[in-house]
């Protein structure tokens, strides 16, 4: 590491020196409506007017009455008090009522912003279909299910027990046409307790496992695509030249795209590579088992036990080996002393089968080692038997991993027996009809707030520019995209704003086709002019703040260091990183050991916990997590050589969080040294999260989301992204560490 960093320094310096700072100022105009993938095309709607440097667009009625009309949509989401919170932050913004009206005004903009907060089907239903309309989303995933729609305690609870089938009208379809749900989570970690795969005539909606089944072919991994009204073209939704979205990234089966928008033959041997097939149960178990509830002692809160015997009641796990190798197999199961003793586990592996007896007393809430066996591609199985000494046998979950490249293959198959997954824990539905048909979408610009909703959604919303995630959403970016929206900031500047708050965030400009394409004509022929480079903007100091929230800083300054990190947490400071870096400067000012003491407390907690899947749990992790990068980054002479020394003396879970919270300080070189030598590090250092889709972020992917944001890199990925596979991350870190050679 020492030399690595010795042989960065000047790297380091030049990449702060990087003619990359600006980020064009300006955004695309309004959208002509476009076709998906499926459906009639649009007719185009007429284009914009330009909207002036600093101003709120206006995309509603011409003339001087217009308007933009903002929908803000807080439905079932991780914070149950987003409404509240939504409205007091855009009070606070100046948003004024107005006849019965909420409005919204910026400085020296004569057009109003109309601001709708609504939260049940028929306030999103117009919200998408008002032409000209923004709309804001914020809501569960429901692993491409569609948001719900929740009661007040419903929210609190985190639970909604009537929602039971995939066409349930609590649900608003909105996803791809198939969708990968891990059922057992679905109830249990989602909390609907009674949710079935099926419809609510109550065939079901599983999609076919495997070839020739009389409901047809089985599901297909594919891009991503959207077409230009006029244009047959099915352009591929590339976020940067040469890297896609794919539906079902976590299969590791080719992802299906042809330009004319054909689909793949069953038929064809060379086109059988795509589709998602399941020939055998990923686990099967046999004889008397019973459930048992461990929360956060078992891998997935639940697993099988069976009395000590004579061996005939057994669990069998399937794995899905992708290619020949060596592989790690490990066990996991909750520990307790009236748990048996020499429990076997039988590994069926490439030219026989051994077995390892282990003690399930023992060695609880983590991954016990079996060995490194030898598989081929497609083969291998891990059975478990009631062939031990007294006690419980338990049957939880299994881990298989690539000896030599962990980052490509790292798979947990849990003791779930209904229903039978496509790939891992996910089993693939059919969706029936979408709340909304994409015909009848007027709306220009939209933001999807929540777990990876690029994945999930745009294969359905596809207009005008449309933010979204490529992550695991921890609701937190819905304040400073609204904070930089309406203080008339460019698409790239609130892209930064909400980076900084959750670096999963990515946007796209469905009126034009792929960057790719984008170097050389326009969809009508004509040149497309690159946009000029802003210039830097100059540091946040404290005279350019308001005169309230001036005294607001200077009142931190007698505030107990014990009450500050809540005080810190206030929706406006959370809504800009570089006012909440301030306000921590004022709060701790004097006392700098007390702000990273707090800040390394938070972040050893949160390498310690898996990521919440409650809600409010997982709210309040994101915004302790948020102060503590704005403590540390208030005090970099403190703080960097602190986050040095973690991040030399500790595992990849925390070297990742080391790697964000260095890259919130500014204008570090020993910061830029740090992530520059991460970027050749392939550690995975996340654990999965709850959506489980994609592969592992390693510690090479957080130091390139912090260095491209940092420095407001142009001309790269914007962000990269659990769901990207690690061959389209390494390509993009590849161009990154390229770009830096060539200076």
């Amino acid at each position: 590491m020492t030399m690595a960093r010795g042989l960065l320094v000047v790297t380091a310096g030049l990449l702060g020196l990087w003619l990359s700072t600006g980020l064009p100022r300006q955004r695309g105009p309004t959208p002509r409506a476009l076709t998906p993938p499926v459906g009639a095309v649009n007719s185009p709607t007429a284009p914009a007017r330009q909207r002036p440097a600093g101003a709120v667009p206006t995309q509603g009625t011409a003339g001087p009455e217009a308007v933009e009309d903002l929908f803000i949509c807080p439905l079932y989401s991780p914070d149950p008090d987003a409404k509240a919170t939504i409205e007091r932050f855009l009070f606070s913004l100046g948003a004024r009522r107005s006849h019965g009206r909420c409005v919204y005004t910026h400085p020296g903009l004569s057009r109003p912003v109309v601001i709708h907060v609504v939260t049940d089907r028929a306030g999103l239903e117009r919200a998408l279909t008002t032409e000209g309309a923004h709309v804001v989303i914020g809501s569960h995933a429901n692993y491409g299910l569609g948001p719900a729609f929740a009661t007040p305690g419903e929210l609190w609870s985190q639970t909604i027990t009537d929602l039971r089938t995939i066409d349930d009208d609590r649900l608003f379809a909105c996803s791809s046409p198939w969708i990968g749900v891990n059922v057992l989570k679905m109830r249990e970690k989602q909390k609907y307790p009674f949710w079935e795969p099926r419809y609510r005539d109550g065939a079901s909606a599983v999609m076919p496992y495997t070839f020739g089944d009389p409901a047809g072919a089985p599901p297909y991994n594919y891009l991503l695509t959207y077409q230009l009204p006029g244009d047959p073209t099915h352009y591929p939704i590339e976020v940067a030249p040469g890297s896609f979205l794919e539906r079902f990234p976590s299969t590791r089966r080719r992802a299906w795209y042809d330009a004319d928008g054909g689909i793949p033959d069953p038929a064809n041997p060379a086109h059988r590579d795509c589709f998602i097939i399941n020939d055998q149960r990923a686990f099967q178990c046999e004889g008397a088992w019973s459930a048992a509830f461990f929360n956060d002692e078992a891998s997935d809160d639940d697993c099988l036990t069976t009395p000590a015997g004579d061996g005939t009641s057994t669990a069998t796990w399937a794995l899905d080996i992708p290619q020949d190798g060596l592989y790690d197999v490990a066990a996991w199961w909750p520990a307790r002393s009236q748990h048996a003793q020499r429990v076997p586990y039988t590994i069926s592996h490439d030219g026989g089968s051994t077995t390892v007896r282990v003690n399930q007393q023992d060695n609880g809430m983590g991954w016990v080692s079996l060995g490194r066996f030898a598989f081929t591609a497609g083969s291998g199985t891990v059975t478990v038997s009631n062939d031990a000494i007294r006690g419980l046998v338990i049957a939880d979950a299994i881990r298989v991993t690539a000896a030599e490249a962990p980052e490509a293959y790292d798979e947990v198959i849990e003791n779930s027996t209904m229903p039978l997954s496509h790939y891992g824990s996910r089993t693939i539905l059919a969706r029936r009809g979408l709340a909304v048909e994409p015909g009848r979408m007027r709306y220009a610009r939209l933001y999807l707030d929540s777990c990876y909703s690029g994945q999930y959604f745009l294969e359905t919303f596809q207009r005008g520019i449309v933010f979204f995630t490529l992550g695991d959403s921890h609701a937190n970016g819905v304040l400073p995209y609204l904070q930089a929206y309406l203080q008339g900031k460019s698409d790239a500047e609130i892209w930064a704003a909400m980076q900084a708050a959750d670096p999963i965030h990515d946007y796209y400009d469905f009126t034009q086709p792929p960057p790719s394409m984008r170097g050389s004509a326009s969809p009508d022929g004509a040149p497309l002019a690159k946009a000029a480079p802003t210039q830097p903007a100059a540091p946040l100091t404290v005279t350019d703040l308001d005169p309230a929230l001036r005294r607001r800083l200077r009142a931190l300054a007698s505030c107990p260091a014990a009450l500050l990190p809540r005080r810190l947490q206030s929706p406006d400071l959370l809504a800009d990183a570089a006012r909440l870096r301030l306000a921590a400067r004022a709060g701790y000012e004097g006392r700098p050991a007390a702000a990273l003491a707090m800040a390394t407390g938070v972040l050893a907690d949160l390498a310690a916990t898996p990521i919440a899947e409650d809600g409010p749990t997982r709210v309040t992790q994101a915004g302790r997590w948020a102060v503590a990068r704005a403590a540390l980054a208030a005090f970099p002479a403190d703080a960097v050589p602190r986050l040095v020394e973690i991040y030399d003396n500790s595992d990849a879970v925390t070297q990742g969080l080391v790697l964000q919270a260095l890259g919130a300080i500014p204008d570090n070189a020993t910061v830029d040294e740090v992530l520059l030598a991460a970027l050749e590090d392939r550690q995975p250092c996340a654990r999965a999260g709850g959506e489980e889709l994609g592969e592992p972020m390693r510690l090479c992917d957080v130091a390139y989301n912090q260095i491209v944001l940092r420095h407001g890199i142009r001309g790269v990925q914007r962000v990269l992204g659990a769901g990207h596979r690690t061959a389209v991350r390494d390509a993009q870190i590849a161009a990154l560490l390229g770009a830096i050679d060539r200076l």
